[in-house]
């Protein structure tokens, strides 16, 4: 039944700019209530033309954020022939609240519905259409689409021709109809819950929950990128590259990232074991990471750091992480690579009030003293 349903929507930033409104902050695709300036915003849409004499409009759907505390009230004022005089071109908004709500009143009559989802239930070639927003509390309303259905078969099309001449059937029937459409509309939106491109952040973090990316302090953005390579990446989560690659991820530096066993301290090959051991230790459970030491900018981001990776290294492993300095202390933590340089001595006098740092180099030679 829903396939066949027919509707016009409002919802990106070109269609609001079509409307005359007041009291509207607008941010992107979506309009929200400027609490800070006033308590109730008037939108009105452009006439509506079916293009059919005496036109039933029937359901229209608000969608956004609206608090408890916040009320919707819909206009509407449907007609045959001629545009009333005031209709859209020529209904300005006045300078206050109350004269913009007694014009709607004059020309539309009692407001059709106060919810954001509601039967509209009048007929005519044409339709006006005016909302307004009200906040009650700290939070504004915010509204992201308007749709209104324009066509499309009812369950009332499926009775025999007698039921569907009776008003109180269709408008009974349009309850559950209501009900119907809904649920038609969110199997047909499943597949949307599985793009991970979608910009949704609920969608984005529903997606990393499920795909087993866990972690705090994740930006929306990085979340999204990492769905999209999820699969892939799981096949060597735990391994060495996937734990590079996690670090890479969560800091954007390149970390060096070594196992027990590619620093043996009994290896033939190693002379000098006590160092090693001093270095790696003895146990084969734990692997070191270095990081140079500008990646962290406080020890909070250290900690946040510490939490998420624990989330992707094998279980029964230990990690040790191991900050870089930028200067040189022998026999401990120091790696070479193409591009270092190493300094000259300094020459020092040891006095009282000296004290030797563990970048201090002693040497020199004979003609030094």
């Amino acid at each position: 039944m829903g396939k066949s349903q027919k509707k016009l929507n409002y919802m990106r930033a070109e269609d609001w700019l079509l409307c005359k409104r007041r009291g509207f902050i607008q941010d992107g695709d979506s309009l929200k209530l400027d609490l800070e300036n006033t308590r109730s915003a008037f939108l009105i849409l452009p006439v509506i033309d079916s293009g059919e004499h005496g036109f039933f409009w029937d359901r229209i759907v608000l969608s956004g954020s609206f608090p408890e505390d916040a009320a919707v009230t819909i206009y509407a004022k449907a007609w045959d022939g001629n545009d009333p005089v005031d209709v859209l071109e020529k209904f300005e908004m006045p300078q206050t609240d109350e004269k913009i709500r007694k014009k709607l009143y004059d020309l539309t009559g009692q407001p059709k519905a106060r919810f954001s989802d509601a039967l509209l239930y009048i007929e005519g070639q044409k339709l006006f259409l005016a909302f307004e927003f009200s906040a009650g509390g700290r939070d504004a309303p915010e509204l992201t689409g308007i749709s209104l259905t324009v066509g499309g078969d009812h369950m009332t099309d499926y009775l025999p021709p007698i039921y569907r001449r009776d008003d109180f059937t269709k408008r009974f029937l349009s309850i559950f109809n209501s009900m119907f459409l809904d649920l038609e509309s969110l199997i047909d939106d499943i597949p949307k819950l599985f793009d991970t491109d979608s910009d949704n952040p609920e969608i984005i973090r529903m997606l990393s929950s499920w795909l087993a990316i866990s972690g705090s302090y994740y930006r929306d953005d990085e979340l999204k990128e990492w769905n999209k390579t999820a699969f892939a990446d799981y096949e060597n989560l735990y391994t060495k590259k996937g734990i590079e690659r996690s670090i890479k991820r969560m800091t954007g530096k390149d970390a060096l990232v070594i196992e027990h066993f590619e620093v043996d301290p009994h290896s033939a090959l190693n002379n000098d074991s006590k160092l090693y051991e001093r270095l790696y230790g003895d146990d084969p459970f734990t692997f070191f990471v270095l990081l140079p030491e500008d990646t962290f900018r406080d020890r909070e981001e250290k900690e946040v750091f510490l939490n998420n990776l624990n989330s992707v290294i094998p279980a029964g492993r230990k990690m040790e992480l191991i900050i870089l300095k930028q200067g040189i202390q022998l026999d401990w933590h120091s790696y070479l690579g193409v591009n270092s340089v190493i300094g000259d001595y300094t020459k020092v006098k040891i006095g009282d009030n000296t004290a030797l740092q563990f970048d201090t180099v002693i040497g020199g030679d004979e003609a030094d003293g």
